[in-house]
């Protein structure tokens, strides 16, 4: 049987950074009727760029990795207008 190498301990390890970022984005909105519209939206997200330390375990050498992240979404939307005064004043 083979002593303790503590294995255990040179897997373990976290980084938490935190890195200002930026979002911009358009869309329409068209009126199909006068209760239903449809819409599309798009948005890109940047999140900067940041330098971690990896592996965070003591006993291993640290090296250091860039991250760069962005995140593009696209947004297609139906809508259907509930006219409550209308609905109201009808009973």
């Amino acid at each position: 049987m083979l002593g303790n190498t503590n294995a255990r301990s040179l897997g373990l390890g976290n980084t938490t950074l935190t890195s200002p970022g930026w979002l911009v984005g358009a869309g329409v909105e068209y009126a199909v009727t006068n209760r239903w519209t449809t819409s599309f939206e798009y948005d890109h997200v940047g999140a900067g760029s940041v330098t971690v330390p990896f592996p965070t375990v003591a006993l291993i050498g640290t090296q250091t990795i860039a991250v760069k992240q962005s995140i593009d979404t696209l947004k297609l939307g139906v809508n259907y207008k509930f006219d409550w005064p209308d609905a109201i004043a009808s009973r």
